[in-house]
């Protein structure tokens, strides 16, 4: 690695439900991330609020919306193809408004930079797993991923140029269409992708080296990641949306002390509008 600053080119996929009025949330995510390289979204809605729109046009290179019902991977698709002069770029990051910023994130891409590794992504998952938490490379030795439901979450993912320039990559952006729901672009896209880079040899690194029973980010788990160094938390964590978390009101009491300071009460407002009540 050299000295030289790296040029990043961020994808951020984005939807919002409430009346094309993006979320206090995204709006700050995507000032951080603008920090640390040029930031370009899609907006899976037919029209986003004329308020979201001068926000996000402040902050970022370029905003795009539409309609396509092919998740956060059909917004990414559609930048990748509208984007010239991609290989101009030392780092391709894709990401999404599924997250909750925490924390300033000057730690996280000093983690990445310092990887030699083509391919990023925090956390890796075997939603099956129902073991012992256990480090990647003793998993490794014990299951075949291509047998098992391993995959990057691709809420983060950071590629090197090496890697998003390559026709590999380009055949499956290009790839990308309508599924019939969640889980089949969960299975084709996001472990279809994993198997892809292990297939090809892809140098990976990962933030967290464990792997969690399930998934940590929908279950207890996601409390801990913070402290790993994963500055963030799902939305869909704080909605219990997959696995019932115990104590999840002294858990978000917890984690808030931990917030900076600029995002806490973002991250307070979301909780007390989510977190369903443990009468």
């Amino acid at each position: 690695m050299t000295n030289e600053p790296v040029r990043r080119l961020i994808l951020f996929a984005g939807f919002c439900a409430d009346a094309g009025n993006v979320t206090r949330s995204d709006i700050e995510y995507i000032r951080e991330l603008s920090r640390f390289g040029e930031v370009y979204c899609w907006y899976d809605n037919d029209s986003l609020s004329t308020k979201s729109k001068e926000e996000i046009g402040q902050i970022a290179g370029g905003l795009w919306q539409g309609k396509h019902g092919e998740y956060d991977f059909g917004s990414w698709k559609r930048l990748f193809q509208r984007l010239a002069d991609i290989d101009l770029y030392d780092e391709l990051i894709l990401t999404n408004n599924s997250l909750i910023i925490l924390d300033k994130l000057d730690r996280f891409f000093d983690f990445r930079t310092r990887c030699t590794e083509d391919f990023f992504s925090p956390i890796i998952v075997d939603e099956h797993y129902s073991g012992q938490d256990v480090f990647i490379d003793d998993y490794e030795a014990s299951y075949d991923k291509f047998e098992r439901s391993t995959m990057y979450t691709s809420a983060f993912w950071s590629l090197r140029k090496n890697l998003f320039i390559s026709s590999f990559f380009e055949n499956f952006i290009n790839s990308i269409g309508a599924e019939e729901n969640r889980l089949e672009v969960c299975y084709k896209y996001e472990r279809g992708f994993s198997r892809s880079l292990w297939r090809h040899n892809i140098s990976v690194a990962t933030l967290i080296p464990k792997l969690f029973r399930y998934v940590p980010l929908y279950t207890e788990d996601a409390f801990l990641l913070p402290s790993m160094g994963f500055p963030f938390i799902k939305q869909k964590a704080l909605k219990q949306e997959y696995y019932p978390i115990p104590d999840i009101n002294s858990r978000c009491s917890a984690l808030l002390q931990r917030v900076n300071i600029d995002y806490r009460d973002i991250f307070a407002e979301i909780a007390a509008k989510t977190v369903r009540s443990e009468d």
